[in-house]
C-alpha cells in the first residue's frame, strides 16, 4: 500500500501541489516540496521487486519497473532468479500494466557483476554456498565474464526482454565500469 501511495503522491508533490491526505500515521498535511525538482512531474519513479503484488503496483504506477529475481527473506524464494523466472515476471508486469506496458522501462537489480577471465571460479567463490555456480552463471541477475561476454549478455537481455536499465552493486570495484564504457550510447 505504501509504495502505491508514494507512486500516487510523489508526482503531485513534484508538480508543486500542496498535498493533504486522509489523517493517519505518516500522512501528509498541507505538505509541499521546496525546492521543486527541475523536471517537475516528469521525474521518473522506479518500483519493483519479485512478488506478484509488488510488481502489480509497480506496473500500475511506476515509470521504471525493476526486477530483483528473488523474494526477500524470511523464506527467500530464488525460483525467479533464472532466465525463465525473469520471463515469467516480465509477463506478469505486461499483464498488470496493460496499455501502460509499452511506455515502461524495465530494469534488473544485478546482484553481482564481475569482469573476469574465470567466470565459474568467480561465481563459485562469491555464491557457492547460496546456490550452485551454474545457476549463478545462467542467471540474468548475475553477470560474470569478460567485458565482451557481459556486454553480449546485456544486449541479449535488452533484445529478449526489453531490459534497458541496470542497477549493479559494486560495479567499479569489479570492472563493470569497463562494461558501461563499452556500451555507452548503444
Amino acid at each position: 500500500r505504501e509504495v502505491a501511495r508514494a507512486l500516487e503522491v510523489l508526482p503531485r508533490l513534484f508538480d508543486g501541489e500542496t498535498v493533504t491526505e486522509e489523517p493517519g500515521p505518516g500522512r501528509l498535511t498541507e505538505f509541499r516540496l521546496d525546492p521543486l525538482p527541475p523536471q517537475g512531474r516528469s521525474v521518473p519513479l522506479m518500483a519493483g521487486g519479485n512478488g506478484d503484488r509488488m510488481l502489480a503496483v509497480a506496473a500500475a504506477g511506476a515509470d521504471i519497473v525493476q526486477f530483483t529475481g528473488f523474494t526477500a527473506p524470511p523464506g527467500g524464494d530464488y525460483s525467479f532468479f533464472t532466465t525463465a523466472g525473469l520471463a515469467d515476471r516480465v509477463e506478469h508486469v505486461r499483464l498488470c500494466a496493460g496499455d501502460r506496458f509499452p511506455g515502461l522501462e524495465l530494469s534488473l537489480l544485478v546482484q553481482h557483476a564481475h569482469v573476469t577471465d574465470d567466470p565459474a571460479g568467480t561465481a563459485e567463490a562469491l555464491v557457492g554456498e547460496a546456490m550452485p555456480a551454474e545457476t549463478a552463471l545462467a542467471s540474468p541477475f548475475m553477470l560474470f565474464g569478460t567485458v565482451d561476454a557481459i556486454c553480449e549478455r546485456i544486449i541479449e537481455l535488452r533484445e529478449r526482454f526489453g531490459v534497458s536499465y541496470l542497477t549493479v552493486f559494486d560495479g567499479r570495484e569489479t570492472g563493470f565500469d569497463q562494461v558501461v564504457s563499452r556500451l555507452a550510447g548503444t
